[in-house]
């Protein structure tokens, strides 16, 4: 994960170099068949779906812990209205404001869980919210190609 946001960093002109929720995507080359995994008892669940639960379960945790639930269902009631936003690895912090610009309860929470003004920083706390509602089903995402969406189509 530090790896994959110093190389970000350098890639994009970026300082601080600062991990993101995006970059656990590169989780699953370096963990997958490495790791000694019950596969969840009879669920015949594959590595890939285990270690998304693994993930979605720790991000959930930590979201709970840290994030105040006054605000949560209302940010998620604006994506019931159709609103997307897009994320991913590849996307220079400093564009996250924008991504953000119809919810803006979503930059209010970031703010919430780190008060720094960095655009890393801010990108960042950003989708830590974002991975939070998803994990807590409160909104739906779709992962391709690096990106996630995050709508409420196909809400679990």
């Amino acid at each position: 994960m530090v790896a994959s946001a110093r190389q970000r960093g350098v890639r994009l002109g970026e300082k601080p170099a600062v991990p993101r929720i995006s970059d656990l995507g590169h989780l699953y080359a370096s963990s997958l068949g490495k790791l000694e995994l019950d596969l969840m008892g009879s669920h015949q669940m594959g590595e890939r779906q285990v270690l998304d639960a693994v993930i979605a379960e720790a991000i959930a945790t930590v979201f709970e812990e840290y994030v105040e639930k006054h605000g949560l269902d209302e940010i998620a009631k604006v994506f019931g209205e159709g609103i997307k936003i897009e994320v991913g690895d590849t996307v220079p912090s400093a564009a996250y404001e924008k991504i953000v610009a119809d919810v803006p309860a979503i930059w209010e929470k970031a703010f919430e869980v780190n008060a720094a003004k960095e655009p890393a920083i801010r990108a960042s706390c950003i989708e830590f919210i974002l991975a939070g509602l998803y994990a807590t089903d409160r909104i739906s995402r779709i992962q391709q190609h690096g990106h996630t969406i995050y709508d409420t189509r196909g809400f679990r």
